[in-house]
């Protein structure tokens, strides 16, 4: 009996530490599902599966962990969204994956990872907001450079006009979905020195233009634009 209890004993402790039992991170092996959460360092922000308003449905997004009630900032799963709390973890090929409740892969970061390095990928909740997936000192993928509606510091709306690399903000679909709705916001291509807010296809407002640095266009986070965009955030879908 002794073999056995001790076998139950491990089984146990094997099951519960395969919760993720760090705070701000996640390791081969570990995940987050139900009400559980990852919180940055400084506790700052959370992220884990949310409902947004009232809706039914189940997002892995995040918020201000200090302000539980205010929306979600950002939402890996904006176009997929789940029917319960799926499972958020590394998958085997290192990338970080949501998966619903039958084990059906529904979001992935996608990155290009080396076979030697498949098994020691990390993911990490920044204090700044930053979802980052790494290979020791080698970002290999962070939200900043997939914003969804909301603006943190530290991050840029961008266009590279030799790759025509860009990042956007889009805003929710409704108050209570946050699947792309009609307004974008991005730096204008065809004036590369003025953000511009698309209804659709259409342009709709247009930003005084701004100096940006080189071949890589810029609206940082802390420059006066900023404001315009916090207070649209982009959430509430313009009329």
């Amino acid at each position: 009996m002794g073999w056995l209890l001790c076998y139950l004993v491990t089984l146990l402790l094997f099951h519960i530490l395969s919760f993720c039992t760090c705070q701000d991170k996640l390791v081969p092996g570990q995940y987050i599902t139900g009400n559980q959460t990852l919180v940055s360092s400084l506790g700052t922000f959370s992220l884990g599966f949310f409902n947004p308003e009232n809706s039914t449905k189940y997002f892995l997004g995040l918020r201000f962990n200090t302000f539980p009630d205010t929306a979600l900032v950002w939402i890996a799963n904006r176009e997929s969204p789940l029917d319960a709390p799926g499972l958020f973890m590394l998958s085997s090929d290192g990338n970080l994956v949501v998966l619903d409740d039958t084990r059906n892969l529904v979001w992935s970061t996608n990155a290009s990872i080396s076979a030697s390095a498949m098994n020691h990928t990390t993911g990490l909740l920044a204090d700044t907001g930053n979802v980052v997936l790494s290979f020791g000192e080698v970002t290999l993928w962070q939200s900043f450079d997939h914003p969804s509606d909301t603006m943190l510091p530290g991050m840029k709306i961008t266009l590279n006009k030799k790759t025509g690399q860009r990042r956007r903000l889009t805003s929710w679909a409704a108050l209570d979905d946050p699947q792309l709705g009609n307004f974008t916001f991005g730096i204008d291509p065809q004036v590369p020195l003025q953000g511009i807010i698309w209804k659709e296809t259409l342009p709709y407002f247009r930003s005084s233009v701004f100096v940006g640095k080189d071949t890589r266009t810029e609206f940082p986070s802390g420059s006066a634009f900023f404001l315009l965009t916090t207070l649209i955030l982009m959430r509430y879908t313009l009329s």
